[in-house]
């Protein structure tokens, strides 16, 4: 059965996922659900969001400013004055590890779901949710209010505020090829693949397209 899929699909994307190939399965419930599965592993792409040349010299120099602050106090603080440089010590590390665990490293679309990519606590959106699609200007964001999340270190993620669109929630690793899909329960979600075309062509097969 999958040959025949192969047949209509052609050959896979360069990122596309690695598609398994069965034969002659006996119709049963679990052949079904397995089918049911690779079928959605045969159309699943997989898109990278790359850190911008601004989002990376953020992060070196907040990482630089990091280190810089934890080796001043380490050196200067008396010992009458260890506690506060342990509670300042927790206080950046904690900070540095929660940017870099929950940040946006790629998204996964497949023929009934959108994942979002992160070293810990990935997420993931049902397509049947999205009510549209639509490319946002760079320069549509540049007076957005950021309610809780981070700016700048390893990326632009958590919530965010914009007279014109509303409360958001984003995903992103740049300030460019910016994707917005707003759900049934009208939430915008931003990501920014860096395929940004191909990841709209993707989502324009069952969602209405506006740009």
């Amino acid at each position: 059965m999958l040959d025949h899929l192969a047949v209509a699909y052609g050959s896979n994307p360069p990122n596309a996922l690695p598609v398994p190939r069965l034969s002659n399965l006996p119709v049963n419930r679990q052949n079904y659900l397995y089918l049911s599965i690779t079928i959605a592993l045969c159309t699943a792409m997989k898109y990278s969001a790359s850190l911008d040349k601004s989002t990376k010299l953020l992060t070196i120099g907040l990482t630089v400013f990091f280190i810089a602050v934890l080796v001043f106090e380490a050196v200067t603080f008396s010992a009458e004055a260890r506690v506060g440089f342990f509670a300042s010590a927790v206080i950046l590390v904690v900070t540095y590890l929660y940017a870099y665990l929950y940040h946006p490293t790629g998204y996964t679309l497949n023929a009934s779901e959108l994942h979002i990519h992160r070293p810990i606590g990935s997420l993931t959106y049902a397509r049947g949710q999205f009510t549209s699609v639509k490319v946002v200007p760079k320069e549509n964001l540049r007076y957005s209010l950021r309610t809780f999340g981070v700016g700048g270190l390893f990326g632009y993620y958590g919530k965010f505020y914009n007279a014109a669109y509303g409360h958001m929630s984003w995903y992103l690793t740049r300030r460019e090829h910016l994707v917005m899909i707003t759900l049934e329960n009208k939430k915008n979600i931003l990501l920014s693949p860096d395929e940004a075309d191909a990841f709209l062509k993707n989502l324009q097969t069952d969602t209405p397209l506006f740009s």
